[in-house]
């Protein structure tokens, strides 16, 4: 059976994305993960998940970057993509594979997970995330922490 795993960033106070909605991280503090726990990731992993507020933030560059640019960029643009949505009617990663996924995610997941296939990777989504937690779906946890804490009030 394939597994679930959610691999957000997240800064020590809790928060997915920053104070003002953006995920641009601060660099540092994520140099161990991009060296040894994000090439794991993709290793085991044959489709990124997304929900849609991460999809609109990625499909703004990962499909248009150079892999001269970024190590990563290859495994971003060629693993396929299921996107969950209710609001968009179309998805798509330039000339790679992206899904759209109207269905309950937890009903939707729990089919994937019983396909052949390797783990299912879902990047930040903490919408999604939240809704598969709650429903025992995600089977590991890696989570990117930052050292920062956003004084959000």
């Amino acid at each position: 059976m394939r597994r679930v795993i959610a691999s957000p960033y997240i800064s020590l106070d809790g928060l997915i994305a920053l104070p003002d909605g953006t995920s641009d991280w601060p660099k540092s503090g994520s140099e161990r993960y991009a060296r040894e726990i994000l090439p794991m990731l993709f290793e085991q992993s044959d489709t990124i998940v997304l929900g849609r507020k991460t999809y609109e933030t990625m499909v703004q560059f990962w499909p248009n970057m150079d892999p001269a640019e970024n190590r990563f960029v290859t495994p971003m643009k060629t693993i396929p993509k299921i996107v969950f949505s209710q609001s968009l009617s179309t998805v798509s990663w330039g000339k790679w594979p992206a899904t759209l996924v109207k269905d309950d995610p937890v009903e939707a997941m729990r089919a994937l997970k019983h396909q052949e296939g390797k783990n299912l990777l879902i990047f930040g989504s903490g919408k999604l995330i939240s809704t598969l937690a709650q429903a025992d779906v995600i089977d590991d946890y890696w989570l990117q922490v930052h050292p920062w804490f956003w004084e959000v009030e």
